[in-house]
């Protein structure tokens, strides 16, 4: 069933109203759980923070801001923080990526 464009809106809002801090493994992922994935491309390769440990890792929201854009009508929230995890190469999970002190930034947009 399609959800009406009032459903639609109920559902972004519940789910974008906490900030996960979490990381996700694959089989959280697959199950549509709430937490944080990683993902990047380096030379024609994917590499993505589910595929491995991350014991140790952190990932920390430092700002989460929301409001209305100019003009009323797009309602927006900002998130903004710091990770630290491993990605991993996903056809070689050998091949590991460590990523330290990176600074990210969510901007996150819905019509009203």
């Amino acid at each position: 069933m399609i959800p009406t464009p009032a459903a639609g809106v109920a559902y972004f809002r519940g789910k974008v109203n906490g900030v996960p801090t979490n990381y996700l493994t694959e089989a959280q992922d697959d199950s549509h759980l709430k937490g944080v994935e990683v993902n990047y491309e380096k030379n024609g390769n994917q590499y993505n923070s589910a595929y491995g440990s991350q014991t140790g890792s952190t990932f920390t929201v430092t700002s989460a801001t929301q409001g209305i854009e100019a003009g009323g009508s797009v309602k927006i929230k900002t998130i903004v923080g710091t990770l630290n995890c491993k990605l991993y190469n996903v056809d070689d999970i050998s091949g590991v990526i460590n990523i330290t002190n990176a600074n990210y930034k969510v901007i996150l947009r819905e019509e009203l």
